[in-house]
């Protein structure tokens, strides 16, 4: 059985959201349902990988994954705002909110080091990949948002 270990840089980034969250959303105060944000979080920090890794479907350059795509992150947007503002319990919220950062984190990387959203974006032009990547930003800010002030 293969493990999943995330890069240094997907830990840290997710280590100060999850301060900057938490501290804001449980005002200085934190208790068991931040413990519980914190593990949700961790399930989904690595729940595009586990699903990968256990459907065998690791994407590569001729494969690749049928997580990411435009569709599955327009589903993942509607309901994680559905999860935030309905689920009772803090684990659902943890876990979709991370999942999204690790998408975004991962979008950000292609972009970065690609120049193009390509295998996430192939319906859309290479030109309007930066303006997807900043509006999914400003989207993920906005769910966030809705997390720390519900």
């Amino acid at each position: 059985m293969r493990q999943i270990i995330l890069d240094r840089k997907y830990y840290f980034y997710s280590v100060i959201y999850f301060l900057v969250v938490a501290l804001a959303h449980w005002r200085l105060n934190p208790n068991l349902e931040t413990v519980v944000f914190g593990i949700g979080g961790l399930i989904g920090l690595h729940l595009l990988d586990a699903t990968e890794l256990a459907l065998d479907m690791r994407p590569t350059e001729i494969r690749p994954s049928p997580f990411r795509n435009l569709l599955t992150q327009l589903v993942l947007f509607i309901l994680g705002v559905f999860v935030i503002t309905s689920s009772p319990t803090n684990i659902g919220s943890g876990i979709v909110l991370f999942l999204l950062l690790r998408i975004l984190l991962l979008q950000r990387d292609d972009y970065q080091s690609q120049g193009h959203l390509s295998q996430w974006l192939p319906d859309l032009s290479v030109a309007s990949h930066k303006a997807f990547l900043n509006i999914e930003g400003v989207i993920f800010i906005v769910i966030s948002l809705l997390f720390i002030l519900i």
